[in-house]
């Protein structure tokens, strides 16, 4: 027969509260590596947008050329994340462009969010808007627009356009008029395979006239 003694319970109260100190000090380990990695993990999927937007502006350009660059106004006191990440993405497909390719004007558009709460060009970003940019540039043989592509179809007079939409809103309709020639969009067709930890892949995809209809 065993014999329980005041002090055997007390010895297994003190070893479960050892055990249930270890289980919080892990647990708060964790998620204080958790928050840095979802950090790193938000700029890695930016850097990855900056360079597949250079991509896209070489295969328009092939034979190079002068690009006008619009981008949208972020708030760094108000939003240091977004503002972060944004200056990753930018950083990058400034990088990934070849020498053949200058950046002739930059112009920057203020966003605000629509009913559904999504962050779109306010009123700004318009073919008139963009004529005005062109001339103030100089010209230039594409637009590429990291604030969404423009809203109303009159289009004429302006260049190819490449663009970063997070909303994709009027791409089906830039891309059926011609002026868009590709996008990075959020991402509607299923996720390809091998994409896990890929978060890029999993958000966006890159959109053409010709898979606009599938994707949209």
């Amino acid at each position: 027969m065993t014999v329980r003694t005041p002090g055997s319970r007390g010895r297994r109260w003190g070893i479960a509260l050892l055990c249930l100190a270890a289980i919080a000090i892990s647990t708060g380990l964790l998620l204080r590596r958790r928050t840095p990695d979802r950090e790193r993990s938000a700029v890695e999927l930016h850097h990855r947008g900056g360079e597949v937007m250079a991509r896209l502006v070489r295969e328009a350009l092939p034979d190079g050329g002068r690009i006008l660059l619009v981008v949208p106004a972020i708030d760094a006191e108000a939003n240091p994340d977004h503002a972060e990440w944004f200056a990753a993405m930018l950083a990058a497909f400034e990088r990934r462009l070849p020498a053949a390719i200058a950046v002739a004007g930059r112009e920057t558009v203020r966003l605000a969010p629509d009913r559904r709460g999504r962050a779109t060009p306010q009123g700004a970003l318009t073919a008139a808007f963009l004529r005005q940019a062109l001339e103030r540039s100089g010209g230039a043989d594409a637009i590429v627009s990291f604030a969404g592509a423009p809203r109303g179809p009159d289009i004429d007079g302006l260049p190819r356009m490449v663009c970063f939409s997070p909303s994709g809103d009027d791409l089906p309709a830039r891309m059926a008029d011609g002026l868009v020639v590709s996008a990075v969009a959020p991402r509607r067709t299923a996720v390809p395979i091998g994409t896990r930890g890929n978060w890029f892949d999993i958000m966006y995809e890159v959109v053409t006239p010709d898979s606009v209809r599938t994707w949209d």
